[in-house]
């Protein structure tokens, strides 16, 4: 949990400084290691607004798509679902 955690903050800490293929490999590790399925949505829905920002629109949609499918009530996944759809084509 702890290194999962480590992952998470870092990855965070590079988004703040526009590092965004860095954060994407953290976002990654911490992945691979979490058990808890709040912390896999969470880190979904992190890589999701990572490569939104990156412009890899299918992508951010794809991972928006897996937070939102893990707990359809999720807020977090609902808002990353939402900022994919006002940034995809449909909406230009």
């Amino acid at each position: 949990l702890e290194r999962t955690e480590a992952f998470i903050h870092r990855a965070h800490a590079f988004n703040e400084l526009g590092d965004e293929s860095r954060s994407v490999d953290d976002y990654r590790q911490a992945l691979t290691l979490a058990k808890s399925p709040i912390h896999k949505r969470h880190i979904q829905a992190m890589l999701s607004l990572a490569y939104l920002r990156n412009g890899t629109k299918e992508v951010a949609m794809w991972w928006a798509i897996a937070a939102l499918e893990s707990d359809r009530r999720d807020e977090e996944a609902h808002f990353v679902f939402g900022m994919n759809c006002a940034c995809s084509e449909l909406y230009e």
